[in-house]
């Protein structure tokens, strides 16, 4: 009788073992870049540090939140980090973070709204990525344009404003989830 009631309580417990567990990003497997043009070659940054958290459900995530540390944009040229470092606000908003309620997994499809916080200004964007599950973790893909101006931010400019940047930025991810 002890096996069968334990058998019964392992079968009702299942969906919350496999689901309702937190998940975070595992950035030894993980990358972020940060992508532009100027008017006189395109560029591209990588983030160094960022975190992600969410809760895994049976199809998606719910309570998504993560952060980017603005000091930690790496473009290999310093004169450019600092450019990126003043445009972005980083002395009065360290972080770029981003949020979402209700994120879908459909055919390896995820969908849904997040709201991207940039130099203190927050916007709704889409998130449309591919996943796939990878024993105990998730592998997340996809990319977001960005318009830096939606942000109040001003392109930066160098060598007195002959070099110009464009406003438009990719912000491309691939992201290891672990539990």
């Amino acid at each position: 009788m002890t096996d069968k009631r334990t058998l019964i309580t392992l079968i009702a417990l299942l969906p919350l073992l496999l689901f309702g567990q937190t998940m975070t990003v595992d950035l030894s497997q993980s990358k972020m870049v940060i992508a532009g043009t100027s008017s006189l070659h395109d560029w591209q940054s990588k983030v160094e540090n960022f975190k992600i958290q969410a809760t895994k459900t049976e199809d998606g995530f719910n309570g998504l939140s993560g952060s980017i540390e603005i000091k930690s944009i790496k473009s290999g040229k310093s004169i450019m980090d600092d450019k990126t470092y003043n445009a972005l606000n980083e002395k009065q908003y360290p972080n770029i973070t981003f949020s979402g309620e209700t994120i879908t997994i459909n055919n390896n499809e995820v969908t849904g709204s997040l709201l991207l916080t940039i130099n203190g200004q927050t916007q709704t964007i889409e998130m449309s990525a591919m996943a796939k599950q990878e024993g105990n973790g998730w592998s997340i893909s996809g990319s977001v344009p960005v318009d830096m101006q939606n942000y109040n931010i001003e392109p930066p400019t160098a060598m007195f404003g002959t070099l110009t940047t464009g406003k438009d930025i990719i912000i491309s991810y691939q992201i290891k989830f672990n539990k």
